[in-house]
């Protein structure tokens, strides 16, 4: 702890343990290598004074309330070989010192991982480049804003806790990067606070040559305080700024977490959590898929969560892909991309835009698949719409939106899907809505509006988002609309159908009209699957219509089976052969009369005479025979009777 230091030409400082570094006045201004400050520390003391191997070097405390300022022109170098923190104080909703880099800092040690910490209690501001000459370099930078340090950066003026101005790259060899900015105030009248702002083609590169580190970046911007009115000629506030040529690279994980809080209310600048202006997104892991989040969210109806208005995203690598908002988000809208922007998904991973507020999604722009490995998922929850207006570039992958997703089927009301615009692909597309009325969908799909015209089968009723499409064979196998809502039809032209005892039941009757249909679908797509009350004995059986393949209610059927006894023939008795006249037409018969050999239900002709298997009847009473005439010329037949089934 001193106020001066200086070592002699020859001088070394060497250990295994922790060096710390401050002044002995804490508001003295620090500065590394040619950056100025009452407490000097110029390049040659990290470079030859502090030899490798310690744990950690620390310039600067948690009491420190000056600036530390790292170098001074942008071609200046200050090489470290050991892991080295710099710190200011950092009081919570207190604006702090700075720490400001310009130039180069570069790892050159050889420990087999090493870190480069900046904590400042004001914004840390880099200009120029963070790099390790080999080994794996973890960095963090964490702000906590200083409002009266200004930037200009790629088009962007403000103020921000975290400050990357343009052509700033961090480069790790696979160590990771972590970004945090904390915006506690900002003064009214001011141009509203940027927790975290990456310049125009900043590069954060963890990634390493083989893929294998399992590297991550992590960004974090959040505006904490309270301060809702900036001058009416400035701008919004924006959690993070990712400016245009913006490429961030790892081999795990991409993370970015962004959320405006109790936004300022200002109406003539897209204002969001993530404000995309153009950047570029890699993950590539040499064994697996890795991952991308994208979070933002905001405390202010104007606001957008996650926003493509100035600039587009491009993912590239093997990830699967989350854009999504956070619960209790009150911006307008939860993801956007306008006309003028593109969402470009390369990765052979998923990407999926579900919000999980209940907030909307609109997309006017283009969106496009280049890998056509994972399927696109776009949805919402509860009252969430979609609204889809620009060009879908799909390639081979599947693609779905899914307004109201976690809605039951029979449910109308909730998230909708307005949809226009242009879909070429050659994967499966399906799109979940509400209500029929409420889901006014115009989209071609490469170039044709046949499936939706009247008729086509491409429409199904009484889905929820999940649900299999159902009714194969009808429609064209690829592109569907699926809607919560359940109308009712009404099946015309049926009648009753009869059937034997013992028989099978014959076809259902087929309706030839139905009434109250949707999008002209016609009876034989309908597919109305007809079902009676059970039982098997005499009688009348209702028909009713269980379901229907393209998922509509049916209104009650007035169409029946009708079954009808069966007739038995008896065996075992036969006719004297001969008889004297005495004028009646007696006969007399021998033998004992029985029933025919019983058969399983189901496998007679019905007019077989034969009874059914299952069933305990028998016959009773004295056979009676009678010739058909008294006269002997005209007696040419007998009938039987007296006799009588018992049983059942």
């Amino acid at each position: 702890t001193t106020d001066s230091l200086s070592f002699g030409a020859s001088a070394t400082v060497a250990s295994s343990g922790q060096l710390n570094i401050k002044p002995f006045t804490d508001s003295l201004v620090i500065g590394l290598g040619t950056g100025t400050g009452t407490l000097s520390l110029p390049a040659a003391n990290f470079s030859t004074v502090f030899q490798p191997g310690f744990s950690l070097i620390q310039v600067g405390s948690s009491n420190q309330t000056g600036a530390i300022n790292v170098n001074a022109g942008a071609s200046d170098t200050l090489n470290f070989s050991s892991p080295l923190s710099l710190l200011t104080k950092v009081t919570t909703g207190v604006n702090g010192a700075n720490i400001i880099n310009i130039g180069s800092l570069v790892y050159n040690g050889t420990q087999s991982r090493a870190s480069l910490t900046e904590t400042a209690g004001g914004s840390v501001q880099q200009s120029g480049s963070i790099s390790s000459t080999g080994t794996p370099l973890d960095v963090s930078l964490s702000g906590n804003f200083n409002n009266t340090q200004a930037f200009s950066s790629g088009g962007r003026t403000g103020w921000s806790s975290i400050i990357l101005n343009a052509n700033t790259s961090i480069t790790t060899k696979g160590g990771n990067i972590t970004i945090t900015g904390i915006a506690p105030e900002a003064n009214n009248g001011l141009i509203a606070p940027t927790p975290v702002t990456l310049g125009a083609n900043t590069v954060l590169d963890a990634s390493s040559t083989a893929g294998s580190s399992g590297s991550s970046v992590s960004i974090t911007g959040n505006y904490t305080g309270v301060g809702t009115a900036p001058s009416a000629s400035n701008s919004g506030l924006t959690g993070i700024s990712l400016m245009a040529g913006n490429v961030i690279k790892a081999d795990n994980a991409i993370t970015v977490n962004a959320d405006t809080g109790a936004g300022w209310t200002f109406a003539n600048s897209p204002m969001s959590g993530v404000d995309f202006r153009g950047a570029t997104f890699t993950v590539n892991p040499n064994v697996g898929v890795g991952t991308i989040q994208i979070t933002g969210s905001a405390s202010n109806p104007d606001y957008v969560a996650v926003d493509l208005s100035r600039g587009g995203l491009t993912i590239n690598g093997k990830a699967n892909t989350l854009i999504t908002d956070k619960v209790g988000s009150t911006a307008s809208l939860a993801f956007r991309v306008v006309s003028t922007q593109t969402l470009t998904n390369n990765s052979t991973g998923t990407l999926t835009i579900a919000p999980v507020s209940n907030k909307s999604i609109a997309i006017a722009g283009t969106m496009t698949d280049g890998a056509g490995a994972g399927a696109v998922s776009i949805r919402t929850l509860g009252s969430g719409n979609i609204t889809s207006s620009g060009t879908l570039n799909m390639g081979t992958a599947d693609l779905e939106f899914a307004a109201g997703s976690d809605l039951a089927r029979g449910n109308s009301s909730g998230g909708q899907v307005t949809a226009s615009g242009a879909y070429t692909g050659t994967g499966a597309f399906k799109i979940y809505s509400g209500s029929i009325a409420g889901s006014p969908i115009n989209t071609t799909v490469n170039a044709s509006s046949t499936w939706l015209a009247d008729g086509s089968g491409d429409f199904r009723y009484n889905r929820q988002w999940g649900d299999a499409v159902g009714a194969a064979g009808v429609g064209d196998g690829l592109h569907y609309i699926l809607y919560r809502e359940q109308p009712t039809i009404a099946l015309s032209g049926l009648s009753n159908a009869t059937k034997i005892y013992g028989t099978l039941d014959p076809t259902a009757p087929t309706p030839s009209g139905v009434s109250g249909v949707s999008h002209g679908d016609t009876v034989a797509q309908v597919g109305p699957l007809l079902t009676r009350v059970g039982g098997e004995n005499v009688g009348s059986y209702a028909y009713s219509v269980t379901a229907s393949q393209l998922g509509y209610a049916i209104s009650p059927l007035s169409a029946s089976l009708v079954i009808t006894p069966k007739a038995l023939t008896p065996t075992g008795l036969s006719v004297a052969p001969s008889k004297v006249y005495d004028g009646t037409t007696s006969a007399n018969l021998t033998g004992t009369a029985s029933l025919l050999a019983f058969e399983a239900f189901g496998t007679g002709s019905g007019l077989d005479g034969r009874p059914i298997s299952g069933d305990s009847i028998t016959l009773t009473g004295l056979p009676v025979g009678s010739y058909n005439d008294a006269n002997v010329a005209n007696a040419t037949g007998v009938i039987g009777g007296n006799l009588a089934l018992t049983g059942a």
